[in-house]
């Protein structure tokens, strides 16, 4: 699959950025420490590190993790929108956040320890992106960590993931979001990786429990394309889609998404998992 030519920032709408920033998931713990073992690799590093940089940071979410870490942490996002929010909700004085597209970056050559990039890749042009990693981190020691996260799994009723997942491949599978869902297929197998190695994963999951507004608020953080099928915020909008039930037969439920998950589950909360995929990478001394 081809990457479009230009990301859709649906991001610079404030309630998206709001939707996302209160309903996507945190990144598991295991996976940041996984991130720091591979930086520290071969290294005799005892005190803090000095740079890191998160690309397409969103709210926040990734860079603050990071925090005990670091010296400095800068997070970048293309949405103004998201750096207001990123801004508001930052406790950490090691951390700033500015607007920068990820191809352009306000960076010196080779002084980065760490890029991180959660969730974001999809939106980039990303070799221009991974042309501009290569220029700001360290050389011999400098690492790029690409994260991010499949479609959820509602693990606690067949019937509700049933919904679940065919909303994710269809009102989801809109062409804004094709390339992000391809390389969560291929897990980043698709990226022309410009150094000689990758280590790739995919064993960390986070489990996340919410009830069925939440739920639906974290459908709204996919984009306003969405509103086109899912009857929210408006309770009483009735809509119709396809569920197999327990004989495989295809029928009709009437009612709001929201109405036929409480159907299904038979109450309020949803226990959902996310699994994650990841690609490392360390930059050479000579390229």
């Amino acid at each position: 699959m081809t990457q479009p030519d230009k990301p859709y920032h649906v991001f610079d709408k404030n309630w998206i950025s709001q939707n996302y920033d209160k309903f996507r998931p945190t990144y598991p713990p295991s996976l940041i420490q996984q991130v720091m073992d591979y930086l520290k690799q071969g290294i005799n590093q005892q005190d803090k590190f000095d740079l890191a940089i998160d690309v397409g940071c969103g709210p926040g979410t990734s860079t603050q993790q990071y925090a005990p870490y670091f010296n400095r942490i800068i997070g970048f996002d293309h949405s103004a929108t998201q750096i207001d929010l990123a801004r508001q909700d930052n406790h950490d004085p090691n951390i700033t956040y500015q607007l920068s597209p990820a191809e352009n970056l306000p960076l010196e050559d080779n002084i980065v320890d760490l890029v991180i990039c959660a969730q974001a890749i999809h939106w980039f042009n990303i070799d221009q992106f991974l042309s501009e990693v290569n220029r700001v981190l360290k050389p011999g020691t400098g690492c790029v960590a690409l994260y991010a996260y499949n479609d959820p799994v509602i693990m606690n009723c067949d019937q509700a993931e049933e919904l679940n997942y065919y909303i994710y491949n269809g009102p989801l599978s809109v062409e804004t979001y094709q390339f992000a869902k391809y390389c969560g297929k291929c897990r980043y197998s698709n990226i022309e990786w410009p150094f000689s190695q990758a280590v790739r994963g995919e064993s960390n999951t986070v489990d996340n429990q919410m009830d069925i507004d939440s739920y639906i608020g974290l459908l709204h953080t996919y984009g306003d394309s969405v509103d086109a099928e899912l009857p929210y915020p408006d309770p009483e909008l009735k809509r119709s889609y396809p569920l197999l039930n327990e004989n495989d037969q295809e029928h009709m439920i009437i009612g709001t998404f929201a109405e036929m998950l409480r159907e299904s589950t038979g109450g309020e909360m949803l226990q959902l998992c996310y699994p994650f995929f990841y690609m490392f990478g360390k930059k050479p001394s000579k390229l």
